[in-house]
């Protein structure tokens, strides 16, 4: 009986094999595919925004607060409120 039982199990796990590869092929296969299109399409899309002289990523979190900081600071610079005096030989009308 256990013999029996042994092969049953046997023969289940090899059916179980032969019906299953397939659509474990058939995944793999569905992801390389997947895989494979969303490469082609960034290289080609960052190729074109690259020599079209966009951004290839967008900026971080951080770049923004860095340039609004630093926008801040530019407007906000003591040397920026001094009156400039004209140089010698400058007329004005």
């Amino acid at each position: 009986m256990k013999e029996l039982a042994g092969f049953i199990k046997r023969t289940f796990i090899g059916v179980a094999y032969v019906l299953g590869s397939p659509i474990i092929a058939m995944v793999f296969i569905l992801f390389w595919l997947y895989g494979t299109l969303v490469f082609l399409f960034s290289s080609i899309q960052s190729i074109y925004l690259f020599f079209s002289g966009q951004g290839v990523f967008s900026p971080f979190e951080e770049d923004l607060k860095a340039a609004t900081r630093y926008d801040f600071m530019q407007r906000n610079h003591p040397s920026s409120h001094r009156q400039t005096t004209p140089s010698e030989g400058e007329t004005h009308s």
